[in-house]
């Protein structure tokens, strides 16, 4: 049995990472999920990484420290955009997924939606599958939502990984509140997702050689936060505008949603309207999303996700973080499938944090 350290012990010295983003959303659309015109802007955004206990976290697998900043994830990919690349827009825009991937990179596609003619009600839905684009140091970066790499370093293997983390909405005049009565929020934090790659894991000091080989080749985890409360607005969407009427109530208690990502392209002229974005109607662009961790809104704040083990120790036991370098890769966006993504929930804030640690705080849910 692996003798436990004090950072296992100690809760208060098993925090590994603290990762706070905030995101200024400012959405205008005209009346669909999918469009040209629906974006997220993306002000003050502010990165925050922190680790104890040991363990170490870079931007470059170069640079080890116990804070990783913003400026961090972006010079690292200019830097070295042949083997880093950061995408972190200040404009984001509904995408949809599969988790499926391309290489190192998850599959995301953008899509819009226009009218079936000038007198229908109807919306046909397009879509094309998006190339990520490393961060270049201009003010209007390229991409759609938000993607970047991290390295941590361990000097042992540790038997357990938890991450935890919400997504709330803030006050529109004031982006360091939190709007404290959810029956003002606007909703657009119910369509929010995260979803992180774990890559490979090396021994190495080499920092060209750990850029130039670790790769993040394994399945893609999603957390689907607040996916229990829905505004009246995202219920009027559901059953009028793409009719797919899941028998929904305002507020929170609701049960989880299963949904269909976009899996491929979709041209105008293919014809496909906005509610039959299902795999029941076309199998060949939508898929079921399979779900690693999913919580309520209440839940949001207080359970701990548990990660997957990937590695051994050195008597046998399975862990969930190796010893050496590992590498991961972070997404953060709005889904256009999920019927929280519409038009009223324009014109709000959010804030993304996530938080790994070493050892449980709060409810535990394992993976499905």
């Amino acid at each position: 049995m692996k003798k436990k350290t004090k950072v296992s012990k100690k809760k208060l010295d098993s925090l590994l990472l603290v990762l706070l983003l905030t995101a200024v959303l400012l959405i205008m659309s005209t009346y669909a999920w999918f469009t040209a015109n629906r974006t997220v802007s993306i002000g003050n955004l502010d990165v925050r990484i922190e680790t104890q206990s040991g363990l170490q976290i870079s931007a470059d697998a170069e640079d080890w420290k116990t804070v990783l900043e913003l400026k961090d994830l972006q010079d690292a990919t200019q830097k070295y955009k042949e083997n880093i690349v950061n995408q972190l827009p200040v404009v984001m825009e509904p995408v949809s997924t599969v988790l499926e991937k391309n290489g190192n990179s998850m599959k995301m596609f953008y899509g819009v939606t226009e009218p079936e003619s000038e007198t229908s009600t109807n919306f046909v839905i397009t879509s094309t599958e998006e190339t990520e684009e490393a961060y270049d140091g201009t003010e209007s970066p390229a991409g759609h939502y938000i993607a970047f790499d991290i390295y941590l370093k361990s000097g042992n293997a540790e038997k357990d990984l938890y991450m935890s983390g919400n997504v709330v909405e803030l006050e529109l005049n004031n982006p360091d509140k939190v709007i404290e009565d959810p029956t003002k929020e606007k909703g657009i934090t119910n369509a929010s997702r995260i979803a992180i790659i774990p890559g490979d894991n090396k021994k190495s000091e080499d920092a060209e050689d750990l850029r130039a080989t670790l790769k993040t080749g394994g399945t893609p985890m999603m957390w689907e936060p607040n996916n229990d409360y829905h505004t009246s607005k995202a219920i009027v969407y559901d059953e009028k505008t793409v009719g797919w009427n899941h028998g929904l109530r305002e507020g929170a208690g609701n049960s989880e949603i299963a949904y269909d990502g976009v899996k491929a392209p979709i041209t105008l002229a293919e014809g496909i309207l906005l509610g039959d974005g299902t795999a029941t109607a076309h199998s060949d662009k939508f898929a079921p999303v399979h779900k690693t961790w999913s919580t309520s809104k209440n839940d949001t704040s207080t359970s701990d996700l548990v990660m997957p083990k990937n590695a051994t120790t050195p008597s046998g036991e399975s862990a969930a973080l190796a010893a050496g370098v590992t590498k991961y890769r972070v997404y953060m966006w709005i889904e256009g499938q999920d019927i929280d993504c519409e038009n009223y929930a324009s014109g709000s804030r959010a804030r993304y944090t996530l938080n790994f640690s070493l050892d449980s705080a709060g409810t535990q849910v394992n993976p499905k």
